[in-house]
């Protein structure tokens, strides 16, 4: 059996430090990475929108403020609904596959498995779009490698 290596988070953060902070500078407290990593990892572990991520985050708060650049402490849930809903998806989605690529690389290295096989499945939260403003429903993907 191969030996798992642990991802490490400087090297999830370091995929993610790119992103270009849509948000006003007014009142930008909390670096957008560290709202973006705090929020993949929260709903890795279940979390399903910004109240669960922010009570998530709190829950993980010693953990957090160890590994992540939060020089005002960990975000409020207004914050991550208002960092995610401003992302730019393609953006996102551009880092999210790259970091992706680079655990499928490990993986196959590990494994000698190239073409390994992966389950999707999707989900849309019912009631969680805000037509005033625009906005759709929130998704959710699950990924899971066979292998």
């Amino acid at each position: 059996m191969a030996k798992v290596e642990p991802v490490r988070l400087d090297e999830i953060v370091g995929y993610f430090d790119e992103l270009e902070d849509p948000r006003s500078e007014v009142n930008r407290k909390h670096p957008l990475v560290s709202v973006v990593v705090i929020a993949m990892m929260a709903v890795l572990a279940g979390a399903g929108g910004p109240t669960a991520i922010a009570r998530w985050a709190a829950l993980k708060e010693e953990f957090l403020l160890a590994v992540l650049p939060l020089p005002n402490g960990i975000p409020r849930k207004d914050v991550f609904r208002r960092a995610l809903s401003l992302l730019r998806p393609e953006a996102f989605q551009a880092c999210f596959t790259a970091w992706v690529e680079s655990l499928r690389v490990q993986a196959a290295a590990l494994t000698e498995v190239e073409q390994p096989v992966f389950a999707v499945d999707g989900k849309t939260a019912r009631r969680s779009h805000d037509r005033a403003n625009g906005l759709g429903a929130l998704h959710c993907v699950s990924v899971w490698a066979s292998d």
